[in-house]
């Protein structure tokens, strides 16, 4: 070997071993590889029986069932209620240990309940139709949850849903979710993240990162950027309520729905807490979805609230990251839950309330 290759040599292996030590440290400490499998109608869905570990928020170790959802396996309870939480990673509640989250500690509550938790991060109210529709065969439930969080309302009226309506009333008939560019980003980039933590935590930093970079080109007047006028942005909200009213009426034809409204706050000194702006208008988009299909819907702001203003702790947060802004935490997730509860106590057992 020549001498000139010898530090070429020397520097590869160095290399390699400097990444071998950076993987082993990533995979202890912060993140373990993505645990996810390319989905073309939903965009990802996890690995059976994958354990997932995230230290950004709360640093909780998940392990998964077989269908891939943090829960326990799905079985017949015929004494129980049988209930499918269907939401984002508010449901999904990879920050809190299992026996921590919304759908468990409603099921402490009340142990007449079996809720089955297909929360998923990054899923919106578009993909829930399809979610349902492949566990039908194994699943019966009571009632469907339709849990839903502050963005929701952009993920309704994203760019690749292709809506077909009723030419005489304008009713939505169908809306259907088309594969986009993200989505075959991930398909190309998955064998790589599927074995390696680094390259996941690297695609989990570099991703808010580009996004930001985007708005903030549109917002210098990039190709996108334009001011909505008002008149643009009431149609857009009627849409996105025409939208969800049609998710919701869909899943109807499976089990009663209740909508689930898990909103973020804005936190201030002397323990007041106000709904965020974002949340205040989507709440509205939201109601009227609830009104048209004619279900039931829940709102946890008051409940989410009175958590900080009895303890001074924001439900929302970790220590970790950032006390009041993020997912729910263990008191976040105690709050939503005996909301859930409450009204499955009035509405499943009335007769056995005081």
């Amino acid at each position: 070997m020549s001498n000139n290759k010898k530090p070429a040599l020397r520097l590869f292996f160095v290399g390699m071993i400097v990444l071998a030590a950076t993987e082993l440290f990533v995979r202890v400490f912060l993140t373990s590889p993505s645990q996810q499998i390319f989905d073309p109608e939903t965009g990802f869905r996890y690995v059976p029986h994958a354990t997932i570990f995230r230290s950004k928020e709360g640093g909780a170790t998940i392990h998964l069932n077989g269908l891939g959802l943090n829960d326990d396996e799905i079985t017949h309870k015929p004494e129980k209620f049988q209930i499918v939480a269907l939401g984002d990673s508010i449901t999904e509640a990879f920050q809190v240990p299992a026996d921590v989250n919304y759908t468990s500690v409603a099921e402490r509550l009340n142990r007449k309940l079996d809720i089955i938790n297909m929360g998923r991060s990054a899923a919106g109210p578009l993909s829930y139709p399809i979610v349902l529709d492949r566990i039908r065969k194994i699943v019966q439930p009571t009632y469907i949850v339709v849990q839903l969080s502050p963005y929701d309302v952009e993920d309704l009226l994203r760019p690749n849903a292709r809506v077909t309506q009723d030419t005489k009333t304008g009713k939505i008939v169908q809306v259907k979710l088309q594969s986009t560019q993200k989505n075959l980003l991930k398909q190309a980039v998955r064998p790589i993240i599927r074995h390696s933590a680094l390259a996941t935590y690297l695609m989990r930093r570099w991703s808010p990162l580009v996004k930001e970079v985007i708005e903030n080109f549109d917002a210098l007047g990039g190709i996108k950027a334009h001011a909505k006028a008002p008149a643009e942005k009431v149609k857009e909200k009627h849409q996105a309520a025409m939208r969800l009213a049609y998710v919701l009426e869909v899943l109807k034809r499976t089990a009663p729905v209740v909508v689930l409204n898990v909103p973020s706050l804005d936190y201030f000194q002397g323990r007041r807490a106000q709904i965020s702006k974002l949340s205040h208008d989507e709440r509205k988009v939201f109601r009227e979805a609830a009104r048209m299909a004619n279900v039931p819907f829940i709102d946890t702001s008051s409940t989410l609230k009175k958590v900080y203003l009895e303890t001074g702790q924001p439900p929302h947060g970790f220590a970790n990251h950032r006390i009041g802004v993020g997912h729910l935490n263990p008191a976040g997730h105690q709050a939503v839950g005996k909301s859930l509860v409450s009204f499955f106590d009035n509405t499943l057992f009335p007769n056995t309330q005081p």
